[in-house]
């Protein structure tokens, strides 16, 4: 398994996030959640997302209440085929900034 490693330097607020994960499995309701992420030009051509799928897991990262750790999935184009890949974040709902490793096979 290779990680790709991305800075996030915006996203969505706390409660979207938890919306996210209260119906990832939802036939009937839909949360999008988008990450904006910084992506380096090297990494560009070979990897990049294409669309987030969907947060399966959320846990407090520290007793703050804003940082936290995510898990999911997400669809990236991978040296041009479309290949649905696991992803972890850590992410600060009050500055909107952290980062995003996806896990590629």
């Amino acid at each position: 398994m290779n990680t790709k490693y991305f800075t996030i330097i915006d996203g969505p607020n706390k409660d979207l996030l938890f919306d996210a994960v209260k119906y990832a499995y939802s036939r009937q309701v839909r949360v999008n959640t988008n990450f904006a992420i910084s992506i380096e030009p090297k990494l560009a051509s070979v990897c990049f997302i294409k669309k987030m799928r969907r947060i399966v897991g959320i846990e407090h990262e520290d007793g703050s209440g804003d940082s936290f750790n995510i898990h999911g999935y997400v669809l990236v184009c991978l040296f041009g085929k479309d290949v649905e890949c696991r992803f972890r974040a850590y992410y600060n709902t009050r500055t909107r900034k952290g980062t995003f490793s996806v896990i590629l096979p």
